[in-house]
Order: structure tokens, then sequence, then C-alpha cells
């Protein structure tokens, strides 16, 4: 660890902050509020060096945090940033690396970009020593460092509902992207119109509103890379299921659309891949209040529903959901038959299928650990029931999907 003047601030956090960095292996970078640096948690002997020709792109993030939450910055070669307000300072966190298979090598994203040949040289050498995690444990890495150092328990579906994962302001504020300025805030002119045409429910209303949309640059930078789009929609996302669970949508369905497609626009390939796969999502969620709303069941069979989504991953034994409701075996029956027309089982497998197509689109598990993941005795019986539910096997499925 390095330390510099003013490191006294962070005393109380060290051990903490220690910790984490050896944990995640990410960079700490303890700031001034002017951006200063105090101090230096890393395993990256070029860590201090990498800062400074870093510093004028990444200032954005820094300058502008006003909450104890953090504030994400993706870049087009490839690396993320994150910051997070502390009583001690800022504390800046990364770089960190989002690379899939498909994707060029590391060193390869530099080729074209407009970095200096010093900075791309700082980034390379750092790449040894620099996490590569998916979008998902990006965010969470984030929220657990900032619940522990600001002495928080916010779990990351709360983030998404209090509007506070991404940090953004009601006015316009300019940046300077490749030597250009860009003005971006966020884009409510756009999100209320749409919030009100899903929640009605109603697909031509959702329709003809999206058709009023000109583009879906939402305020953004032109020329931003496929990461930053893809954490844009994210965050858009997450603003969506916040309206929705205020509106009444079930918070555990409503946590798992969006863990979803946030998975999905991680997968897509293009600008135009991604925003298909947001309009999917808006028509998703309006599909699911058209079902509230004209679907009504009983109280009970909403609660049994909500036991099998939480009992996804083990075998579900109907008279334990009747003795966790407070129910007989039959009558429980009698009600799932009379909401929803199968049996509880018919119910429960149907569920269960769903969340296998789910796992499976997503690349969330091996195909030969679905089955154990939702509760199954043995593949064989749960290929038999995705057949007879879906009309074809795991694998057709998985094939067609591609």
């Amino acid at each position: 660890m390095q330390k510099f003047d003013g490191f006294e601030n962070w005393k109380e956090a060290e051990n903490t902050l220690t910790c984490l960095a050896n944990i995640s292996g990410v960079t700490l970078y303890m700031l001034s509020p002017d951006g200063q640096i105090q101090g230096v948690i890393s395993q990256n002997p070029c860590a201090l060096e990498l800062y400074r020709v870093a510093y004028q792109r990444i200032k954005k993030i820094f300058e502008s945090v006003t909450f104890n939450f953090p504030s994400f910055l993706s870049e087009a070669y490839g690396v993320s940033f994150f910051t997070v307000k502390t009583p001690y300072g800022i504390l800046l966190c990364g770089p960190v690396i989002h690379i899939s298979i498909k994707e060029p090598s590391y060193a390869e994203q530099f080729e074209d970009c407009e970095l200096s040949v010093t900075e791309k040289l700082r980034y390379i050498e750092s790449f040894a020593f620099t996490p590569v995690i998916d979008y998902i444990k990006f965010v969470e890495l984030g929220l657990i460092i900032s619940n522990l150092i600001n002495k928080k328990d916010i779990s990351f579906e709360q983030l998404i509902i209090k509007r506070q994962l991404f940090f953004f302001k009601d006015a316009a504020e300019s940046f300077d992207f490749n030597g250009e300025k860009y003005i971006t805030s966020f884009p409510f002119e756009v999100i209320i119109p749409i919030m009100e045409a899903v929640l009605s429910g109603e697909a031509l209303q959702l329709t003809n509103t999206l058709k009023k949309i000109s583009g879906w640059e939402l305020n953004s930078a032109k020329g931003l890379s496929l990461r930053s789009y893809r954490l844009n929609f994210a965050m858009l996302a997450g603003v969506i299921m916040s309206e929705c669970v205020n509106a009444g949508l079930d918070e555990t369905l409503a946590s798992r659309l969006c863990e979803y497609y946030i998975d999905w626009f991680g997968r897509s390939r293009t600008v135009e891949e991604i925003i298909g796969v947001f309009l999917k999502m808006l028509y998703d969620y309006a599909d699911r209040f058209y079902k509230k709303r004209n679907n009504r069941v009983s109280k009970l069979s909403s609660q049994f529903e909500k036991y099998v989504f939480s009992k996804m991953s083990e075998r579900i034994s109907l008279s334990q959901a009747a003795s966790m409701l407070n129910v007989s075996p039959q009558y429980l029956c009698r009600k799932i038959k009379e909401d929803f027309g199968v049996s509880p089982n018919k119910l429960i497998h149907k569920t269960k299928i769903q969340e296998a197509k789910r796992l499976l689109k997503a690349r969330r598990l091996p195909l030969s650990d679905v089955w154990l993941h939702l509760g199954y005795c043995d593949q064989s019986h749960f290929n038999k029931v995705f057949k007879e539910y879906s009309g074809m096997t795991p694998g057709e499925y998985l094939l067609k999907v591609g």
C-alpha cells in the first residue's frame, strides 16, 4: 500500500479497505474531494502512474458524485471504474475489465482508441493486476464497498427500486468525449410516457408511444462504446423495474426480469441488438400488467406462486406448501385448479421449466447443472418434463436460442 499526505483521513477504514483490495484484486485510490491522491491500495506496481495518465478521462465520475452510492464509468477501450463517496473522501475503484470470449484480446482493444502511447502502455502493463468480472458482479462489488465503508445494508434490488444504483442529475451537464463536448442528463421526457404505457398493460398504447421516440441516444454522448450502451440501458432497466414494483408488480418477479434483461444486454453484440432487447423488456413488463389486471387470482394462489419462486432450487412438496400457507392440501389443490386451471404440481413444473429456459438462454449454468439447480431428482426426469412443457428437449431448446 502506498500512502501520501492526507492518508490519516482514511486511517479508520485502512483495515477494511486492505481486506477488500486483497479479496477482489481491485485497485483502490483514496482521493480528496478535488481528486488529489491521499493513498493507494493495490497489487499493481503501475497503479499510481495509471491514475496520473488516466486522470483527465476518469475525473468526471468523481467530480460530481454526491451520494454514498457507486457512480460508474465504462470506457470504450474495455475498462471500467466506479467511485464511492465516504466520510473520509472519495474512493475510486478500478480499473475492472469486462471481456467475453468472442471479444478481441485486451491489448487489441487499444489499437484504434485515442489514448496516448503512455496511457496504452500503463493499461497493458496493469492487465495482470486487473480483475476480469461481468457487469452484475461489477455493480455488486461497488455495492459491497459502499455498504462496508458507509456502514449501510442496502441490497442490489433496493438500489434499483430507490433509483440509486446509478448516479444521474436532473440538470444537464456537459462533458468531454473524444475531444468534443456533449450534454448528458437522465431522459425523464422519454421514460415518463413509456412507463405510462407499460403500466397500462396495453401493447397498442406502448407501440404508439415508442413510435414517437425519434432516437435512442437518450442524451448520451454520440459514439459511446458498446459497453457504455450496455450500462446505460441496464440503468434504464433498473429505473423501469423500480416503477413497476411501485405500481404493484411482485418484487421477486420484477427483480428476476430485470436481472434477465441486464444479462441479455451484456451478451448483445451491437447497439441495435441492445435496443431490441430493451423494447422486448418493455413489452414483457406491459404483458405482466395486462395479466395482473385481467387474471384475478385468489390471495392463496398468489401466495402459492411466491412460495414456488422462493423454493425454485428445491423439490417442492404439496403438503409442505399447504402447511406453510395454513390450509389443507385438498383445499390448496382446489383453489389452484380454480385460478389456474391446472393442478399445483403442473403449475410447479411449468414455473420451473420457464426458469430453466431463462437459465439456458442466459448461459447462466451448463446444461448438465440446470436440473440440479431446479431441484429435480435426475436429468432424465428433468428432460422428460422439459419436453412435456416446451415441446422439445433442453438440448434442442439450447440449439434453437443459439
